[in-house]
């Protein structure tokens, strides 16, 4: 039942992502074409931000997806993984940050909704972004070919604090809301 429902919240919240969110960016912004190919970033010096992204891409079974490198290129230097909770993460840095756009909006939103086992998480990425200086209108295509540690010190980027889920035994960790809704159901019937 609970791997159900984070099935459900993971395609809700990609769908938000992809569905939602990058139909307005698009129509609301310019993007740059990424001027870059993955054979591109795979001759570039290791260490540098272009090779991050790479092994971003690689550590998630990702590529090159059109609209998305940016999106990637934080994700990799702020260090925040490829799933619900990084995703979550990343939403909350940015929000933190001083990204005030429609796709952060509602994906923070919907994040905070159905993830509360990762409010916590949320919070430190939103006090990590409020100790960053403003991200907004870095020009991270133009950074890809310098060192990510510089990128990092130029940035003055605050250190990464995810905490690991914890577990109970086997299973995987509980939802409160479910709990919650699972005792309500029980008390009502008990009526």
């Amino acid at each position: 039942m609970i791997q159900f429902i984070k099935q459900c919240r993971t395609r809700l919240l990609a769908w938000s992502i992809h569905q939602l969110a990058l139909p307005v960016i698009r129509l609301l912004c310019r993007i740059d074409k990424f001027p870059f190919t993955e054979h591109d970033l795979r001759k570039m010096e290791p260490g540098t931000l272009g090779a991050l992204l790479l092994a971003f891409w690689d550590r998630h079974d990702l590529g090159l997806l059109k609209y998305y490198e940016g999106h990637d290129i934080k994700h990799a230097i702020l260090g925040y993984p490829a799933d619900d909770r990084g995703e979550a993460c990343l939403q909350y840095f940015l929000l933190g940050n001083g990204y005030r756009s429609f796709p952060v909006l509602i994906s923070a939103a919907i994040s905070f909704f159905i993830m509360p086992e990762f409010h916590r998480d949320m919070r430190i990425a939103y006090i990590r972004g409020k100790q960053t200086p403003s991200l907004v209108g870095v020009n991270w295509l133009g950074l890809l070919s310098t060192p990510a540690v510089a990128v990092i010190e130029q940035l003055r980027i605050a250190p990464a604090k995810i905490r690991q889920p914890k577990f109970r035994g086997k299973h995987l960790p509980q939802l409160n809301w479910l709990r919650l809704w699972w005792w309500a159901v029980r008390a009502n019937v008990a009526r």
